[in-house]
């Protein structure tokens, strides 16, 4: 894998609107993605986000997606509160889908923050790999306990397109994003989640994984360049 044009898609709180059209957009044109999954709406429909993750998608952890303020906060929650959800809710990804190696921890969109104190920490300690809820793109050199997001919602095509463009400078990894997919909060229209996925499939330049995919690529690649040293 290149450590050029790396575009990630992750989608929060495993929402019908994933699975009834996010989904299809990706299948079409062969796109892998990470969907950031809050439990109890992942065992509502656990057949269908089962066969998601056989498709070769991740199915990551979005332990508090459920329990966030609009603006990310989770005010009266302490560390120990935050850290024992992530890992109730990883205990039950490795249980649910045994088959699937490793995956990774996403943020609600916003500022982890509980009665002013980041809350980061709780999930850093538990996950080496952990996207955050804050917006931008990623530049090297990446720390992948600390992973910006794009926020999509009412983005229209040119301007997800345009994104996904700056993933072809060099060093950059965006990763996208979603929650509603032509339906729910914080929606992006679905003709405009479709026309990403069309640019990104047809861009040869740029290389779509799963958040974690990547981030053990670039591991791999920091482990082999030590070697070589």
């Amino acid at each position: 894998m290149t450590t050029d044009g790396l575009v990630s898609l992750s989608y929060d709180g495993a929402l019908l609107c994933h699975l009834e059209t996010a989904l299809p957009h990706l299948e079409e044109v062969g796109l892998k993605a990470t969907f950031y999954c809050e439990p109890a709406l992942l065992l509502e429909n656990l057949p269908e986000w089962a066969h998601v993750l056989a498709s070769g998608h991740e199915l990551a952890n979005g332990a508090l997606h459920g329990a966030v303020m609009e603006d990310g906060s989770l005010p009266g929650w302490t560390l120990q509160m935050v850290r024992e959800d992530v890992i109730e809710a990883k205990a039950l990804l490795e249980d649910l889908f045994p088959e699937q190696p490793d995956h990774s921890f996403g943020f609600p969109w916003g500022k982890a923050l509980s009665d002013g104190t980041d809350v980061t920490s709780a999930a850093q300690d538990v996950y080496p790999v952990v996207r955050l809820g804050e917006h931008g793109v990623n530049k090297a050199p990446w720390e992948p306990r600390r992973l910006n997001c794009v926020q999509c919602d009412d983005l229209d095509s040119s301007e997800l397109i345009a994104i996904a463009k700056q993933a072809l400078e060099p060093g950059t990894w965006v990763v996208f994003a979603f929650e509603g997919v032509g339906a729910g909060d914080r929606a992006v229209d679905a003709a405009a989640h479709r026309d990403l996925c069309l640019f990104l499939a047809n861009e040869p330049r740029l290389t779509v994984l799963p958040v974690c995919d990547v981030a053990t690529s670039l591991a791999s690649l920091r482990a082999q360049a030590y070697k070589l040293v």
